[in-house]
């Protein structure tokens, strides 16, 4: 998975869209070609509240790498809390690689919902409340471009602890499940920050490596796809926002497209060689929704003109100005420091 974590959202384009956009200059109709170009483009659009704030920069891939340590990290203190209480070996095994991750519910709505709608279904997802209460600054004014708000960590942990709890329940009973509870919280704010910590290191890493490579520009289109298939993830993201000039959320909404048809537009836009576009996809092949995808887009890929694909991402950048409210450029600069 892209993201480490299984979503991949179904957010795209209809169906026909992209082939309506290859043959975008036979429309004589302005209000036509100008409903064609927005239909195309909600592809590409993620909350307004990522628009223009540096706090929000680097959310989605913060939260993205954060819950995912988080979730590995969980995995292990059910393991040993299950062996401590003499649970049987394949309840062990249960807890460490057989339960789905809830993370697949949550992290496909990250680029498309706002903070407060996505603490929002943290909350309600949770049958449970938490055994001490989750504090922080209920307006997540408190986080910043490498820290998410105090709330959205603790929520974030208590929805993957109460989701594998709840899992658990029937196999082990409600004793041991009072066990795993009384223990997780317990240990609540070591791990939301150590998971937290590894994340931001990966994406400062990430940000520094990529960031010199532009400066020697080495950031080529071959390197795209010579990353994903290094599974280098992280600098793989950088790279992309850098080399097509996207920010943070619209590049992950955009790579999670399981059409591809994002990712075609984008790159035909920068008359990204066919072979380097295809390679970059087959990256793409272990995400289940993909194996269908690759000889179509590419067929597709290879009828887009240059120019359509240009006005798609010229009408992109307009309509973030608006969503923007005109005081902000499209996107953050890639690297900022």
């Amino acid at each position: 998975m892209l993201w480490q974590t299984p979503w991949s959202g179904r957010e795209h384009m209809t169906q026909n869209a992209l082939e309506r956009l290859i043959g975008l200059d036979d429309h004589e109709d302005s209000v036509t070609r100008r409903s064609l170009l927005r239909e195309v483009t909600d592809a590409f659009m993620v909350a307004p509240d990522r628009y223009g704030r540096r706090d929000t920069t680097y959310f989605d891939l913060l939260l993205t790498r954060t819950a995912t340590a988080m979730d590995e990290r969980v995995r292990r203190i059910l393991a040993m809390a299950l062996i401590r209480a003499g649970a049987r070996e394949e309840h062990v095994r249960t807890a460490l690689n057989d339960l789905s991750s809830p993370n697949g519910r949550f992290l496909r709505r990250t680029a498309v919902q706002s903070r407060a709608d996505l603490l929002a279904f943290l909350m309600d997802s949770c049958a449970e409340q938490p055994i001490t209460p989750i504090t922080g600054d209920t307006n997540l004014g408190d986080g910043n471009s490498l820290t998410l708000p105090a709330l959205m960590r603790g929520w974030l942990y208590h929805y993957l602890t109460a989701d594998y709890c709840a899992a658990l329940a029937p196999k082990i009973g409600t004793d041991r499940i009072n066990v795993l509870a009384r223990t997780t919280e317990r240990l609540r704010a070591e791990v939301t920050i150590s998971a937290e910590e590894q994340a931001r290191d990966q994406i400062v890493v990430a940000r520094r490596t990529v960031k010199e490579w532009a400066r020697r520009q080495a950031v080529t289109d071959d390197i795209l796809s010579e990353l994903l298939e290094a599974r280098a993830m992280t600098e793989f993201i950088f790279a992309v926002m850098t080399r097509f000039d996207l920010d943070t959320a619209t590049a992950l909404r955009m790579l999670n497209d399981s059409s591809f048809e994002s990712f075609a537009i984008v790159a035909k836009s920068q008359d990204i060689r066919r072979s380097v576009f295809a390679k970059t996809i087959a990256g793409f092949r272990n995400r289940k929704t993909d194996d269908k995808q690759g000889d179509r887009i590419l067929g597709l890929y290879d009828r887009i003109p240059v120019e359509a694909a240009e006005r798609a991402m010229r009408f992109w950048r307009l309509r973030v100005s608006e969503a923007s409210g005109g005081t902000a450029q499209a996107e953050e600069p890639a690297l900022a420091s």
